[in-house]
């Protein structure tokens, strides 16, 4: 095991999306980049699936939206976990768009889920400028 961990480079630097400016470039704004980064570094498991159902969306949806990613606490439960939110004008479909990439994603990815999740939703909102 020894000579494993001195041939081989571990990485444990979570959530490339927080640090990476790129995404943010392409439409993906991070509210409350800290809460986000606190809760992935607890769950490092989840920063793959996170990117991959951002990736999908962003291929699968077509024309303007914008993607916020948050970490979502209910008072009442002590179960926090991460909102992928889509936005769009004209979000008449946007529901069933976005059950078929999770749906895809989980399928091709197989993720962990017991510890931490990730949602992908909308919440029927307008596109906002001052979010992107």
């Amino acid at each position: 095991m020894k000579d494993f961990f001195q041939t081989h480079e571990i990485v444990t630097t979570p959530m490339t999306l927080v640090s990476d400016k790129h995404w943010i470039s392409q439409g993906v704004f991070i509210s409350g980049e800290n809460a986000v980064l606190n809760y992935l570094t607890q769950k490092l498991h989840l920063e793959p699936f996170l990117n991959a159902l951002i990736r999908r969306t962003q291929a699968e949806i077509k024309g303007a939206k914008e993607i916020i990613v948050e970490l979502y606490e209910d008072p009442e439960l002590n179960n926090p976990y991460i909102n992928v939110l889509v936005r769009k004008n004209q979000n008449d479909t946007l529901g069933f768009k976005l059950d078929s990439i999770w749906e895809k994603v989980v399928d091709e990815m197989k993720p962990d889920l017991r510890n931490g999740t990730v949602n992908l939703m909308t919440d029927f909102r307008p596109l906002q400028s001052s979010t992107v």
